[in-house]
């Protein structure tokens, strides 16, 4: 009888134990799944991951760019080279522009006017002219006639005035700007509706600045903060020609000139060149002044764009 019970017993030890292998082997099946199911779940939010971060770097490179942008937009605008190239492409006019355009002044202007000025302008320039002189000196038809007393024979579109050089050793700055005011004033009253143009005194060389009392650079720039403010009171338009003709430390250069003060064909050519590019030109594109000296607002803030009245 025994006997005959053992087989059973091992039958059923052969049938739990493939129980078991089945188990387990469901078991690592499950595993497996479990574990393939983990890893493309991680591999999906790596890639999440990557692409997010892709999104950042592109983000990043996006904003580097803008960034880049905005500073060379920046520059552009603020670097002489750009500003002048632009206002000389865009705005520069011709001759005809000053066919109704009068220039006064002293020997400077005279040099404008044997060297680099149209055909068409006119003249009103002495040696030695003054805001003063433009009342009492007759320089002019053969010396029978003041600048006052010229403005008053014809009628002009344009007047442009470079006064002051001669007056940078008067005593007092306050009668300078006083008698200029003057000379504005006569202007408005002679030649109504007239655009008026008041000029910045250009730079003396160096040299000339280190060696002489009155005719040096610092005065210059003196008189012209002076002369702003009186363009700024009287709503005419201020020119500063001077950033069209000096150097970086704010002189004249020396192959400008021959004498620290007068300048050649070539400099008088810049100057008459920013003249030409200073008309109705929109503000943006005019030249800024690279000098270190100047202490007064240059042309690119000081214009009045509305004619006097």
């Amino acid at each position: 009888m025994i006997n005959n019970r053992l087989p059973d017993r091992r039958l059923i030890r052969v049938r739990r134990r493939k129980r078991i292998d089945l188990i387990q082997y469901a078991a690592v099946v499950l595993i497996v799944i479990l574990l393939l199911g983990l890893l493309t779940v991680l591999a999906f939010t790596r890639r999440g991951n990557n692409a997010s971060g892709s999104a950042s770097s592109l983000t990043t490179a996006s904003s580097t760019t803008t960034t880049v942008i905005t500073t060379t937009t920046t520059t552009t605008t603020t670097t002489t080279t750009t500003a002048e190239k632009l206002s000389t492409k865009a705005v520069s006019v011709g001759d005809e522009y000053f066919a109704d355009a009068c220039f006064i002044g002293n020997s400077r202007t005279q040099g404008l006017m044997i060297y680099s000025a149209p055909d068409t302008a006119t003249f009103y320039a002495a040696r030695g002219l003054t805001v003063a002189g433009f009342f009492n000196e007759k320089v002019f038809q053969k010396k029978t006639k003041t600048a006052e007393a010229m403005l008053k024979t014809k009628k002009f579109g344009k007047v442009y005035v470079m006064l002051g050089l001669n007056e940078l050793g008067w005593t007092q700055i306050d009668s300078f700007i006083k008698r200029y005011g003057d000379v504005i004033d006569s202007i408005k009253k002679s030649q109504p509706g007239a655009k008026i143009f008041i000029q910045s005194i250009l730079p003396v060389s160096a040299a000339k600045s280190k060696s002489h009392p009155s005719f040096n650079n610092p005065r210059v720039l003196k008189y012209n903060k002076r002369i702003y403010d009186l363009c700024v009171e009287k709503k005419v338009i201020y020119l500063n020609v001077r950033e069209a003709v000096e150097d970086k430390k704010g002189n004249l250069p020396d192959k400008a000139t021959t004498d620290g003060i007068h300048m050649n064909k070539t400099y008088c050519d810049k100057w008459m060149d920013y003249l030409r590019t200073h008309t109705d030109v929109p503000i943006a594109t005019h030249p800024t002044t690279t000098t270190t000296l100047t202490t007064y607002p240059d042309s690119t803030t000081a214009v009045q764009t509305k004619p006097s009245t």
